[in-house]
């Protein structure tokens, strides 16, 4: 019998495995301490016209990762706090972020999917002292994964929010299942179109999704960061609307007064 040596096991040691953790829920008490929340933007363009349609703020790295670390249930968790504050100020810098009227705030957390976006969303509106208008960034995962998300959905809707669904993946059938709740704007996932210039059967697919989508009177935004050929194959079946790059929406050091301190 011919045997061999099994490796052996190092134990970890589990100061290590919670040290990323407790870093990140220390940032993330930091930056609420200092009331300083670096956010990020990204455009929605018109690609014919290169004119801006719509910005997407977001909170900006490595504060984002951390927040996602430690997102928690806890409606009064720091990350939920941060995101509400994130909110109020792009709400507040809105004449200094955007410069075409609409300013989509993308939400960070998954846990955050009840009542909070609704709070969040009131008081981002409360903070608004411009006339652009205010909408939500979801996930469509996270948008459509129960009747509760779908309800809150429209419930934002219903406060009037701007409703964007972010990453789709899905086909033809998936627009008409969000008929309960559905998105003005649709952002592709990059697997969807990518490499339709050069496969015509992803094409197919996508033209079906285009038509489903113009019956629902919804508009769809082609990913950032495909071929410049798929952009044209994309704009060749309407879709004229594309996410560009992702650039500093304001300065780290930039404070936000939290209403706790008024």
């Amino acid at each position: 019998m011919a045997t061999q040596p099994l490796a052996s096991k190092q134990k970890i040691d589990p100061q290590v495995e919670t040290a990323s953790e407790i870093l990140a829920f220390r940032a993330l008490n930091e930056a609420l301490l200092w009331q300083a929340i670096p956010l990020c933007s990204s455009q929605i363009i018109d690609y014919q016209s290169k004119s801006e349609q719509a910005i997407v703020v977001s909170v900006d790295e490595p504060l984002a990762s951390q927040l996602h670390t430690c997102d928690a249930q806890d409606c009064c968790s720091t990350a939920s706090r941060i995101q509400q504050l994130s909110w109020q100020l792009a709400a507040e810098h809105a004449d200094e972020i955007s410069s075409a009227g609409s300013i989509l705030l993308r939400t960070e957390l998954h846990s955050s999917l009840d009542d909070r976006l609704c709070f969040a969303l009131d008081q981002a509106f409360e903070s608004l002292s411009s006339g652009i208008s205010l909408g939500i960034l979801i996930p469509w995962e996270w948008a459509v994964q129960s009747p509760a998300s779908m309800a809150l959905c429209s419930e934002l809707r219903a406060l009037g929010a701007e409703l964007a669904f972010d990453r789709f993946s899905g086909g033809a059938a998936c627009i008409d299942d969000m008929e309960r709740a559905s998105p003005d704007l649709l952002v592709l996932a990059p697997t969807l179109a990518r490499g339709i210039s050069s496969h015509p059967r992803r094409l197919k697919q996508l033209k079906k999704v285009a038509s489903h989508c113009e019956v629902s009177e919804i508009q769809i935004v082609l990913p950032a960061g495909l071929p410049e050929d798929d952009y044209e194959a994309g704009f060749d079946i309407g879709l004229n609307l594309l996410a560009a790059s992702t650039s500093s929406a304001t300065n780290s050091q930039n404070p936000i007064k939290s209403p706790t301190c008024d």
